[in-house]
């Protein structure tokens, strides 16, 4: 009797230990751009190719085709790769899609947090000068056309957003229970995003190559200012503003409107390791034309990120769980390069920064004698307190 009480309250005990079951993540996105963000997003779980396609049971990407059949969505029943995007995996996409985080204003940050499933991924793009109406937008950059209607909604129902747009991406628990993160360019640059870790709730996973262990992925170079104007891979709007660099790949199919096999990694320029099966051909950014040369570009100021399509092996980071009951969380921020210094950490519910000025004591300039018949100027009062502030569209795993 003794033995079957101390069992019990040994059961009890493991009952109440938090983490026995699935960790679920969250993802906060902040927004340090002058202007607004319109984000796309597409999250789910892991998916398999349906019954009847070639590859059935093996694990896929929404959208990803197999014959005739396509990879599981999560919108709609339709399975067939016309309407590659309207398939369902039984989950609800979070925000529908798409959200919107304001401008920066006085160096206070627009916020956003997702929750995110164990073994779910999630994409991720920045739209950018897009119009007021959210069920039709007009965007400069990144906009996802609907294939119901053509048109383009802040909640974008797992469409993938055109290029240029920079692109992030995120797998929760795959393989050996680690994350796996990255910042991709492969189909060119709109926007600086930035992925790091929250302090607490992550532990590295051991690589050898640390700088891609839990570090930060990305950064805040904006090339749309950097890049110069005679270098033809970019983008403009209507007003002749740059608003985006072109990948190589794109580029050369928007100007001839063939797609250039070596710049697209398309066969027999396929991956490295195949290039025996190319016929000694490979996908070798080393051999492109320096003026549309978007793979040593984009190197040069984001050098852990995607560039090209066969890109894999220098760009892909790492990590893994605080603990069985601390699931990874991820702050992601557009226009990092415009962020002050933080005064406490990313992920908190007071995600603060250091004033854009000094906030020591004011000193008040010497006062002029006022003449008699002249009115006295209006004195505009100090603030006081502390400031707050790879195929297209497609997600790479």
């Amino acid at each position: 009797m003794r033995k079957l009480l101390v069992f019990c309250l040994m059961l009890a005990v493991a009952c109440m230990i938090p983490g026995m079951g699935a960790v679920d993540h969250k993802v906060i996105f902040q927004n340090h751009c002058s202007s607004p963000v319109w984000v796309n997003s597409i999250i789910g779980p892991k998916s398999t190719f349906p019954a009847g396609s070639p590859a059935a049971g093996a694990e896929c990407t929404a959208g990803q085709c197999s014959g005739e059949f396509c990879c599981p969505s999560s919108i709609c029943p339709d399975v067939k790769c016309g309407n590659s995007f309207s398939c369902t995996s039984g989950e609800t996409l979070p925000d529908g899609g798409g959200f919107k985080l304001n401008a920066a204003i006085g160096g206070v940050d627009d916020s956003h947090a997702l929750t995110v499933k164990e073994g779910w991924q999630v994409a991720f793009w920045g739209r950018t000068g897009c119009s007021a109406d959210n069920n039709n937008l007009a965007c400069e950059t990144g906009a996802a056309a609907s294939n119901k209607d053509n048109k383009d909604k802040l909640k974008a129902g797992g469409i993938g957003s055109t290029y240029p747009a920079t692109k992030g991406e995120i797998k929760f628990d795959g393989y050996g229970s680690q994350d796996y993160y990255d910042i991709s360019i492969v189909d060119g640059f709109n926007l600086p995003i930035q992925i790091e870790l929250v302090t607490g709730t992550y532990k590295k996973v051991g690589r050898s190559d640390s700088q891609y262990d839990c570090t930060v992925a990305g950064g805040g170079a904006d090339l749309n200012a950097k890049v110069k104007a005679e270098v033809p891979l970019l983008a403009y709007n209507a007003n002749g503003k740059t608003v985006g660099v072109y990948s190589a790949c794109k580029y050369s199919y928007d100007t001839t409107k063939v797609e250039k096999k070596e710049y697209c990694c398309l066969p027999p320029f396929g991956e490295y390791k195949d290039r025996d099966l190319n016929g000694g051909q490979y996908c070798n950014p080393a051999t492109w034309p320096d003026n549309v040369n978007s793979a040593k570009l984009f190197k040069k100021y984001y050098p852990l990120a995607y560039s090209y399509a066969d890109d894999d092996e220098a760009s892909t980071f790492t990590c893994k769980n605080a603990g069985p009951s601390t699931g990874t969380q991820y702050l992601v921020t557009f226009c990092s390069g415009n962020e002050g210094t933080r005064i406490n950490l990313p992920g908190s519910d007071d995600h603060t920064h250091v004033p854009v000025f000094n906030p020591g004591p004011v000193v008040m300039p010497t006062q002029t004698t006022v003449p008699t018949q002249t009115p006295a100027p209006i004195q505009t009062p100090v603030p006081a307190g502390r400031y707050n502030p790879s195929q297209s569209g497609q997600p790479n795993f």
